[in-house]
């Protein structure tokens, strides 16, 4: 009996494939699409970042399909077929990767369109992109080996959980050979070139292998399983003696940029600076800084040399108020205004300070404490909410500032502004 009459892979099974991982890519690639900004660092890594979901469920409808159609019993295409062997494992595999990559291409899409019509810098990185069907690739081949040589219930739930405990091991595989990294690199950090290709030649060899131990599988079947059946598998040693070794002397599979363009501006005479990628939120974040500076009625050089954009890679020093921007969260000016109200209120100079021991101790919590309120004060003041100073304890001192006339606290602040800079303000400063 030949399997010529058949259809290597059903379309119903292609659809439910290609479906599934586009669903799942896509439900976590849309987050990115949230940020205030569009970014093509972090655009290239989700494309592999998103297949958290989309690995196993590849894997078990590969393990599913090797097992309902290649089972030694199976009437549609039995051992003793003239494509049974390398000719239908190539040709279930090759329509199983293509509808793997074009239903991950269909969950990326939306989001490489929008980084396409916003980004302001920088374009995709085309390897890490190729890096990432390659993972895809190695999840349907592993799963169709499984297929090949487990019953099929028991292929599609190992090749399932295997999957998603191989994602989730991230640390014992290490950067370079994770099938994901857990992990989003944004402006201001690249992914390592030579990682990158090694990553590339890595998984096209484990692709290659896994459809060779596979073929030598069909082509070994028997309606008795066989030992021989299993002797393909010994090819895996090789990527994993080379996975190891990797592990041990892989450089860092995502380092800083070395001289990252920025966009500048000045806001009362304070440069207020960002990554290039980020210029479409820079007069947003003037703004923030224009409101935070006029509702504490600050002095020139309040905040230093002026405030920089944490992916620029400026150093953490008193002479540069240094934001982390948050921009994947949608109140990202409240978290930047918190950073400046604090630097206004000399909560870094708490935190230089490190720790402290025996009678040192009150003081030092009193003076933080205080420290805290006038941050949320002005933060408040400029019309903003800083969700990092919520929770946060103040003793009272946010409270007490509130019942105040807000002259009166910028008044205190006129007064005493040096010393709470220098976290040395105490709580019973303020009456």
């Amino acid at each position: 009996m030949s399997c010529q009459r058949f259809r290597a892979v059903p379309r119903s099974a292609l659809a439910v494939l290609a479906g599934g991982v586009a669903a799942v890519v896509l439900l976590r690639a849309w987050s990115l699409m949230t940020w205030a900004y569009a970014d093509w660092i972090a655009t290239s890594a989700t494309t592999r970042e998103s297949l958290v979901l989309a690995l196993p469920w590849a894997a078990a409808v590969a393990a599913w399909t090797a097992g309902r159609y290649l089972s030694p019993r199976n009437i549609m295409c039995p051992p003793s077929a003239t494509r049974s062997g390398r000719p239908v494992a190539v040709a279930q595999l090759g329509l199983l990767s293509l509808a793997a990559v074009v239903g991950w291409l269909m969950g990326c899409a939306p989001l490489l369109v929008w980084t396409a019509r916003n980004a302001r810098a920088g374009g995709p990185d085309l390897l890490v992109i190729a890096g990432a069907a390659l993972v895809l690739l190695t999840a349907v081949a592993f799963g169709y080996l499984l297929g090949c040589l487990l019953p099929r219930v028991a292929s599609v739930t190992v090749a399932a959980s295997v999957t998603l405990l191989g994602i989730l091991a991230v640390d014992v595989w290490g950067p370079a050979v994770a099938p994901v990294r857990l992990a989003t690199p944004a402006a201001g950090l690249i992914e390592s070139g030579p990682v990158t290709v090694f990553r590339l030649l890595f998984f096209a060899s484990v692709v290659a292998l896994l459809a060779a131990a596979a073929s030598h599988a069909v082509s070994e079947r028997s309606v008795v399983r066989r030992a021989t059946t299993y002797a393909g598998v010994a090819l895996l040693l090789v990527p994993l003696l080379i996975g190891g070794i990797a592990r041990q002397s892989a450089p860092a599979a995502v380092q800083r940029e070395s001289s990252p363009a920025a966009r500048c501006t000045t806001v009362q005479g304070t440069p207020v600076c960002v990554h290039a990628a980020k210029a479409a939120i820079l007069a947003p974040l003037a703004e923030v800084v224009d409101r935070v500076l006029t509702a504490a009625d600050a002095p020139a050089g309040a905040l230093g040399a002026g405030v920089a954009d944490d992916a620029l890679g400026v150093p953490r020093d008193p002479a540069t108020t240094v934001l982390s921007l948050q921009t994947d969260q949608s109140d990202w000016d409240g978290w930047a205004a918190g950073d400046l109200a604090a630097q206004l209120a000399g909560l870094p100079a708490c935190d230089r300070r490190g720790d402290v021991y025996g009678d040192a101790v009150g003081p030092a919590q009193d003076a933080r404490a205080t420290s805290v309120g006038f941050a949320r004060w002005i933060a408040e003041a400029a019309g903003f909410a800083p969700p990092q100073l919520d929770g946060s304890p103040d003793s009272g001192m946010s409270a007490k500032l509130q019942r105040l006339q807000p002259s009166s606290v910028l008044a205190l602040l006129r007064r005493d502004g040096d010393r709470l800079r220098e976290c040395r303000l105490p709580s019973s400063a303020i009456r």
